[in-house]
């Protein structure tokens, strides 16, 4: 036969209730502060990429201009070294005929 008693609490199944509500609420809060701060990584990841393409950018601008004065230099120098003087007026060479071939009718 079964006896029950209205005035005892079951205190085990309270603790146990307890425990999983607060280790559900513990781990909903975890995983809102994580998901967060992935949001916030995924935002920091576009903005350095963004900043690293201009700055690529930048870079290769900066390496032609160096390349197109350092040009200029090597240039002249061994112009110089070669015994080249350059002209105030230059005189081109130019073709007055026409040397084109032509198929000519009649042979």
């Amino acid at each position: 036969m079964t006896a029950l008693e209205f005035g005892e609490k079951n205190y085990k199944s309270n603790k146990l209730t307890i425990f999983l509500i607060g280790a559900l609420v513990v781990s909903a809060i975890f995983s809102i502060i994580s998901y967060n701060n992935l949001i916030g990584l995924r935002h920091d990841i576009k903005t350095v990429q963004n900043n690293l393409s201009k700055e690529q950018v930048a870079n290769a601008e900066l390496k032609n201009s160096y390349y197109q004065k350092i040009d200029e230099l090597l240039t002249e120098s061994s112009s110089q070294l070669s015994g080249l003087v350059k002209e105030k007026i230059p005189q081109y060479v130019s073709q007055e005929e026409d040397l084109s071939l032509s198929y000519k009718k009649g042979n």
